[in-house]
């Protein structure tokens, strides 16, 4: 049995008095890939927001590697622990150079 590292049940959010996630449940086990698809509008970003604790949730529950995220915006310590940082490539002035735009002639 593979270990949830997120668990979505029955979240809604609302934006603007308007339902723009409505009854979205699903859960993420370790070492599998998940894709968020849909057309403008449909509350893609709404969703990660509300995972991340940007937006309220009026209903439902979110668990990020068993911890309840129950605070706007809050991470218990070992849920900020478990999750890796990756930054992107420095960019150098070399490089930069390299990527340059071409002028018109």
């Amino acid at each position: 049995m593979s270990k949830i590292i997120l668990g979505v049940e029955g979240l809604t959010v609302y934006r603007e008095n308007r339902a723009a996630v409505q009854d979205v449940s699903f859960c993420l086990e370790a070492g599998t890939d998940m894709a968020i698809i849909g057309p403008n509008g449909a509350g893609k970003s709404t969703l990660i927001q509300a995972i991340l604790g940007i937006l309220p949730r009026k209903t439902g529950s979110i668990n990020i590697l068993g911890h309840a995220l129950n605070q706007k915006g809050y991470f218990p310590a070992p849920v900020r622990d478990a999750i890796a940082f990756l930054t992107p490539a420095t960019l150098t002035i070399r490089s930069r150079f390299f990527y340059k735009r071409q002028g018109r002639k």
